[in-house]
């Protein structure tokens, strides 16, 4: 093949009632000669409308009945960690569980969307679906529960305001995070809680009005034990 240019984006086309299938992005492909060739590489070609250009700089040939695997790219991460992860919404509830086994990571380029299978030292360890994601653009996902990091979840009322009518109208509670982790190496942990009302306060920050958003984050030690708090401040007035 050659001249194959390769599309990375949300394309979409109208339906042609006279076809029997449609296709959301074209490839074009043209065949030549059985040759030796030198491996061909893909090379982005930049931006268009939103969409981004992948040229094969080289031909090649595919013989029938084939599978050939070419290197797409090789994205250098600005940032990559592992954490242990939750997110989850308020209520008045007690809840115990386990945390995930999250990533987070920025890359040095635009990455298109696709699925993505992750590897620590050598060994598969979980498969996941990225979206489009811009040059530098934040990416969390994560690969499952980890059953070596508990925690339960409490929250205490611990003020109340009423209307002239006896209608509640602002409630404060007292949220508690506890961990527990029996690894043997310190771990971080890290909540996202979202919390719904006319208006929010978490801690000290400032009002927020429909949705509040809650993060703990905390070095959970080996083999330990560890407890975060937090206030809410609900005022439905």
């Amino acid at each position: 093949m050659q001249n194959t240019e390769l599309y990375a984006g949300d394309v979409t086309v109208q339906a042609n009632p006279q076809a029997e299938a449609g296709f959301a992005a074209d490839m074009v492909m043209r065949a030549v000669p059985t040759a030796a060739a030198p491996a061909p590489k893909i090379q982005s070609q930049g931006e268009l409308r939103g969409l981004t250009r992948y040229d094969l700089t080289t031909p090649f040939t595919l013989p029938a009945n084939s599978v050939i695997t070419l290197p797409f790219l090789t994205p250098k991460l600005s940032r990559f960690e592992r954490y242990a992860g939750l997110d989850t919404y308020f209520g008045t509830d007690t809840r115990t569980g386990t945390l995930n086994r999250s990533y987070r990571l920025e890359a040095d380029q635009r990455l298109p969307a696709g699925p993505l299978t992750v590897r620590e030292d050598g060994r598969l360890v979980g498969q996941t679906t990225l979206p489009d994601t811009r040059k530098g653009g934040t990416i969390d996902f994560s690969l499952g529960e980890d059953p070596d990091i508990e925690y339960t979840r409490s929250a205490a009322q611990t003020a109340q305001v009423k209307d002239a009518k006896g209608n509640v109208t602002k409630t404060t509670y007292k949220v508690t995070y506890a961990f527990e982790s029996s690894k043997d190496r310190a771990v971080r942990a890290e909540v996202t809680e979202r919390i719904g009302g006319r208006v929010i306060i978490i801690d000290t920050s400032a009002p927020v009005k429909n949705q509040g958003t809650a993060n703990l984050r905390v070095d959970v030690p080996a083999n330990g034990k560890v407890s975060r708090t937090f206030t809410v401040v609900i005022d439905n007035s």
